[in-house]
């Protein structure tokens, strides 16, 4: 069955095809978030195996996804409107799989970069058309459980992540950090081929910017780069001024070239509607915190703390089953009641960093530690349900492609940047084993995270104005 994206979401839904079709996404979001997750606990091991390569080297194989993903994003929204969008996720899956293998088999730290770099492009696939297909096959009435429950199922995979990935990195190596996603990619392909429905817009756009992505990869890359070479240049080096000024000057001529182009990366005209301009503002300082927090926490467990991986990671899920469990939750409650808790659960989320920041020492404090993962992790974990639900949510049916795609782009540029800061903050300290920089990184995760708590009051109020939700094109609507 062929649907047109003309069509409004939602007119006739059934509803038992859509929770089918949200399982099914759920499953591919699910592989692509635990390949987020289980490289953290992934690194140590990596790291120890290629003593030679340096930190900053190495830091890469973190980081490439998210650069390499953040401006490949509307590509791919792109290319699922011209081949269709089942067609595109499944086309995504199977190069994501198939990078994945690629990635455990290989030789040198160089590889794995590269094979990451191939996985965040078929990721660039998957996760635009995730949220399109979610939200055509629900009515408006159910889209924030729908979102919410996707969300959850990252959520879950995030969980997992450590966890399982903890045990089989333990007992098999880092390269199962990657060989877990061939079956999971395997059932994704044959139960996607069966229960997903293609759809494209009838209107085809011309192809979006693809110098503008260029630029906007570099940028970001720049940034990276300079950020995780602070420890070795100093902040006053005129390298590091100049990577920095480099990686902001690239961001600036992105925005200028995007108010010209027909069809640029960055719809701006998207920022407009204030819930998606605030949203994504909160979505891109909650990712540097979030993200930040989830290498810091496996450095502190597997150094300083002393636990294996297989422990670290069992004590590293509860913060990230959280979120699986409050995605749904989250999702509910902001159909029924909007956005008001997105502010004191952030607030949750900082205010469990600073005072973990603050009663840290190098002996392991499992009271402490169990107190910050579970009550941060309910905060978090609510969050990132109402989020993302209040953004899409926010967004013209016509533009779900690429109000998701921008969104997942945001996402990727604050993980990356957030891994960045956190690798300056804690070099010292990686290299003696030693906990006197932690304190300091949960401070600066802290920080990140009020600023997104703040943005995401201003996000709550708006979505209380009607107005803000439209386009300056849009017509207020009428009796």
């Amino acid at each position: 069955m062929r649907a047109s994206g003309g069509d409004e979401p939602g007119d006739t839904p059934d509803l038992r095809h859509a929770y089918l079709v949200l399982a099914v996404i759920g499953l591919t979001g699910f592989q692509t978030s635990m390949a987020l997750s289980i490289i953290f606990v992934a690194y140590p091991d990596i790291r120890h195996a290629f003593p030679n390569s340096s930190p900053v080297e190495l830091s890469w194989v973190l980081n490439v996804f998210s650069i390499v993903g953040a401006p490949t994003m509307v590509l791919g929204s792109a290319v699922s409107e011209r081949v269709g969008r089942k067609r595109a996720m499944l086309l995504g899956v199977a190069g994501f799989t198939a990078a994945s293998v690629l990635a455990a088999l290989a030789p040198t730290p160089l590889w794995i970069i590269g094979a990451r770099g191939l996985m965040a492009l078929a990721a660039s696939l998957m996760l635009p058309v995730s949220a399109a297909m979610i939200l055509r096959e629900f009515p408006a009435s159910h889209r924030g459980v729908a979102m919410g429950t996707w969300s959850a199922a990252g959520g879950l995979a995030a969980a997992l992540g450590p966890s399982l990935g903890g045990w089989l990195i333990d007992n098999g190596g880092w390269q199962w950090a990657f060989w877990i996603n061939v079956p999971i990619g395997i059932v994704s392909l044959i139960t996607g081929a069966i229960v997903l429905r293609d759809s494209h817009e009838d209107e085809r756009r011309p192809w979006p910017d693809a110098f503008g992505a260029l630029v906007l990869m570099l940028g970001v890359g720049a940034l990276v780069f300079g950020l995780v070479r602070t420890r070795e240049w100093g902040w006053a080096d005129p390298r590091e001024l100049g990577m920095l000024a480099f990686g902001a000057s690239l961001i600036a001529v992105l925005i200028m070239r995007s108010r010209r182009h027909p069809e640029p990366i960055v719809r701006l005209e998207l920022f407009s509607i204030t819930p998606y301009r605030l949203g994504n503002a909160m979505m891109l300082f909650f990712s540097l915190s979030f993200f930040g927090f989830q290498f810091v926490s496996l450095q502190l467990l597997t150094g300083p703390w002393g636990y294996d991986l297989t422990k670290a990671g069992l004590l590293a899920t509860p913060s990230f089953l959280c979120i699986a469990v409050m995605g749904p939750v989250s999702g509910r409650f902001t159909d029924r009641f909007g956005n008001w808790m997105l502010a004191p659960c952030g607030l949750v989320w900082v205010l469990s960093l600073a005072v973990f920041g603050l009663l840290l020492d190098g002996t392991p404090n499992m009271a402490l530690w169990w107190i910050f993962v579970v009550v941060g992790g309910l905060g978090s974990g609510f969050v990132w349900g109402a989020l993302f639900a209040m953004i899409m949510t926010s967004v013209p049916p016509a533009d779900f492609s690429n109000g998701a795609s921008l969104t997942q782009t945001l996402q990727r540029i604050g993980n990356a940047l957030g891994v960045a800061v956190m690798v300056t903050v804690l070099s010292t300290t990686l290299t003696k084993g030693s906990v006197e920089s932690f304190p300091k990184a949960f401070a600066v995760l802290a920080a990140l995270g009020l600023v997104a708590t703040v943005i995401g009051y201003g996000a709550a109020r708006a979505t209380d104005r009607p107005a803000a939700r439209r386009l300056p094109h849009q017509p207020a609507a009428t009796a």
